[in-house]
């Protein structure tokens, strides 16, 4: 029951492959790792802070010294609900302990700006109607890289070996056991190549039938001559709209060619539990080899593409010049009730204005989901209808 509940359902005690794997990674973080940096952004979270703070603390048995082999970086900016506070109040609390388990460095802007007050306007309340080039991004690759480089310079941290990156506002288990399986992984994969988590969420309207890794946006699969002809036609659903426009941003949260590609690399069928090579991923939680990117130096850098719409974490994975890995014995299960991405009213009015601004487009969605379903329901009906009558006929 333990294992279930550390590993997000996914490790078992009863699995030796599972057991060993788990053990390999804690040797690991006992004896040979540095350290591991948790990584985040933060902008009005504040009710995901204590979730964080439970992963953190979940972590500090696994290490000998956990007071100098676990820090948290955060950047955040321009909140409104109270989260700077809540992570200096926790950072305050813990340095302020007689042995502090691990370290909260809240980042600051200098000294004109300590609390980072950007006035910047959230990527999700901008009009995509007047300004329908406005970045699905935003800021996030600049101020990721803004962290990175801060980590990279800092001297506290020349030694650590393992960097998180993780999504706060998502407020789930890290799944620790998934953690070491991770860093315990055959043939090094954990020190030498960034492995993604295979975190899921329900896909919406499917009543559970459909869960699909998190994050369709920053992933990249594989590639190989059979998914060449779908990768293809997802570049041509992506081409709807020229270069620049957000839906070259929305496109990989729509298309239904990304939604096949990263459910065939996720199945079990294909990767045997067994942890799959991809061009990029990162489904909420990333851990990265430190030295990897030391070796990448100046080259290793968070960037949105030449037109401002590409997933950064997509260009960051390209810099480190390595095949990256997916752990699918590493998850976490997004909350139905707080899905990746805009909720509630910011949710709707970036789909009404996408629609109203992009009728191009919502008649290529439109019509190829008519004609799926058609399809689909006609070809079960069909068989149903089959069924139905050689049954009928065996017993008449």
């Amino acid at each position: 029951r333990q294992w279930n509940e550390l590993s997000s359902g996914q490790l078992s005690s009863y699995n030796p492959d599972d057991v060993l794997a788990v053990q390999k990674g804690l040797d690991y973080l006992q004896n040979q790792s540095g350290g591991i940096i948790i990584n985040a952004l933060a902008r009005n979270v504040v009710g995901a802070v204590p979730a964080l703070k439970q992963n953190v603390e979940g972590l500090v048995p696994f290490f000998k010294d956990s007071g100098k082999k676990i820090s948290v970086v955060v950047f955040e900016n321009d909140s409104d609900d109270g989260t700077r506070e809540a992570f200096q109040t926790w950072s305050d609390q813990e340095s302020q302990r007689e042995e502090p388990r691990y370290a909260v460095d809240l980042m600051s802007c200098g000294a004109k700006n300590p609390n980072c007050e950007l006035g910047l306007l959230d990527r999700y309340d901008m009009n995509l109607i007047t300004n329908p080039k406005a970045s699905g991004v935003g800021k996030l690759g600049e101020f990721r890289q803004i962290v990175l480089e801060y980590i990279m310079g800092q001297e506290k941290y020349k030694e650590y070996s393992h960097m998180i990156i993780l999504d706060v506002d998502l407020g789930t288990s890290l799944s620790p056991l998934g953690l070491l399986h991770t860093l315990g992984l055959e043939n090094g994969i954990g020190q030498e190549h960034a492995v993604a988590s295979s975190s899921s969420q329900v896909w919406p309207g499917t009543s559970g039938t459909i869960i699909p890794p998190y994050d369709l946006s920053a992933f990249r699969p594989k590639e190989t001559k059979a998914n060449e002809k779908v990768r293809h036609m997802h570049e041509s659903f992506c081409n709807l709209m020229p270069a620049g426009d957000r839906w070259r941003n929305m496109c990989e949260a729509c298309s239904p060619m990304q939604l096949f590609m990263i459910q065939s690399s996720s199945d079990v069928m294909n990767h045997h539990d067994q942890a799959y090579e991809v061009v990029s991923a990162f489904n909420g939680l990333t851990i990265y080899p430190m030295n990897l990117i030391r070796e990448r130096g100046d080259k290793a850098r968070y960037d949105a593409g030449d037109d401002g719409q590409r997933c950064e974490h997509v260009g960051f994975h390209l810099s480190l010049h390595k095949p990256m890995y997916v752990n699918p014995k590493w998850s976490m299960n997004l909350k139905p009730s707080k899905p990746g991405g805009p909720t509630g009213f910011k949710a709707i009015k970036t789909l009404v204005t996408a629609i109203i601004g992009r009728p191009n487009v919502m008649v290529a969605i439109v019509i190829g989901n008519c004609l799926f379903f058609y399809i689909m329901v006609y070809a079960c009906w069909m068989i149903a209808t089959g069924l139905k009558l050689i049954v009928s006929l065996q017993n008449w």
